[in-house]
């Protein structure tokens, strides 16, 4: 499906946050679920989805920024440039029962899946216990460190270990 880069901030050292905005469609996705992103022929790479499933008409991803040719390219796109999205597909999703204590384990980019499930959870006022690892090189380099911060200190079922 069509989309234009809506935004793209650096949310940690050598890490950035690209939102989509897909011009009035709305899809349906499972927090920890991935897309696929195509910036040109051939070009495609696939993400994990940071947003929430409550964020209507938008798709976004977090990744750190390697020297690759996709990522290169997509980092020069400007605010408003055309991409496709598409294939929503992945297993990695919320159990449904909330009474199972849950530990999650990231190692750093690999904490995006936890950050859709963890705002998820917030908007919709589940009850998961949750305890998260999250580890990287440096604090500088934690992406939505912040964010974890807050959450841990705002949420008595959520543990948050660095």
């Amino acid at each position: 499906m069509p989309a234009k880069i809506k935004g793209k901030p650096e949310v940690a050292k050598r890490t950035m946050l690209f939102e989509y905005d897909l011009l009035g469609d709305k899809i349906d996705f499972k927090p920890g679920q991935y897309f696929h992103v195509a910036i040109r022929e051939g070009l495609k790479h696939h993400f994990t989805i940071v947003n929430s499933p409550h964020e209507k008409g938008i798709l976004s991803h977090a990744t750190r920024m390697r020297d690759s040719e996709f990522k290169n390219y997509l980092r020069d796109l400007p605010i408003g440039a055309d991409v496709e999205v598409y294939k929503i597909k992945g297993e990695f999703v919320l159990p449904d029962d909330t009474a199972k204590p849950l530990v999650f384990i990231a190692l750093g980019i690999g904490v995006t899946p936890y950050i859709s499930m963890l705002r998820f959870i917030k908007e919709k006022k589940l009850n998961y216990k949750i305890t998260l690892v999250y580890s990287d090189s440096d604090k500088e380099s934690m992406a939505f460190l912040q964010e974890l911060e807050v959450y841990a200190k705002d949420n008595p079922n959520f543990r948050l270990i660095l």
